[in-house]
């Protein structure tokens, strides 16, 4: 990672859209105030931790699975004695999620130390649920774009088809607001989707907005 740093510049500025929208929510508090409950520290908050906590839970495995089936380099994995995915899971977990702890994380811990604006839970039961929120959510996207990546052995290109459901899932992960603000029939929704418990729930567990039960 540190070799092509460059590719860092790009990573950054590609997931720099949860500020963007932070921008864009505390333009509108600003002019009408405390919407639905959530003010200007709230929102601060919010894509904060949702720019930390999606670089360490999102999995690009599809794009892993799609080429390595395409191009033929999977046969050499299928001959070693461990399952690919294995191989592949640790590749991912060792090289960006390490650097994104490194990087960013002790960035979020300052700034919620440091700044007033920047509040989240002490309760250390619920830091405890959001450790355990995060792994789980770091579980299922690597399942979950595995599962995609491998439908590789039967379409063209899987990446396209997990790019269209990934877009999808941010709408109804919190990626792009908090749940609290969309209308209650698309909370419902969300809650029986997957795309909530990858983002919007550790999120809104740290920001002590649930509670443990």
């Amino acid at each position: 990672a540190f070799e092509y740093r460059a590719q860092i510049v790009l990573w950054l500025l590609a997931n720099a859209f949860p500020l963007v929208m932070m921008a864009v929510w505390l333009a509108l508090v600003s002019e009408v105030g405390v919407i639905q409950g959530w003010g200007q520290a709230d929102f601060i908050s919010y894509y904060l931790a949702t720019s930390v906590v999606t670089q360490i839970t999102v999995s690009g495995l599809t794009w892993a699975w799609d080429e390595e089936v395409r191009l033929g380099d999977l046969s050499v994995k299928l001959l070693k004695p461990l399952d690919p995915l294995h191989q592949l899971v640790v590749l991912e977990l060792m090289s960006w999620k390490v650097l994104v702890v490194a990087l960013i994380a002790p960035l979020l811990i300052v700034l919620a130390l440091a700044s007033p604006l920047v509040n989240y839970t002490t309760d250390p039961l619920l830091l405890l649920l959001f450790a355990v929120t995060l792994l789980a959510a770091l579980v299922m996207n690597v399942f979950l774009s595995s599962f995609f990546g491998m439908l590789a052995f039967w379409i063209t290109t899987s990446r396209n088809l997990f790019s269209l459901v990934y877009g999808v899932g941010q709408f109804l992960s919190g990626y792009i607001a908090p749940m609290a603000l969309f209308p209650q029939e698309v909370q419902n929704l969300a809650r029986l989707l997957p795309f909530r418990s990858y983002l919007g729930l550790p999120v809104e567990t740290l920001l002590g907005r649930l509670t443990p039960a």
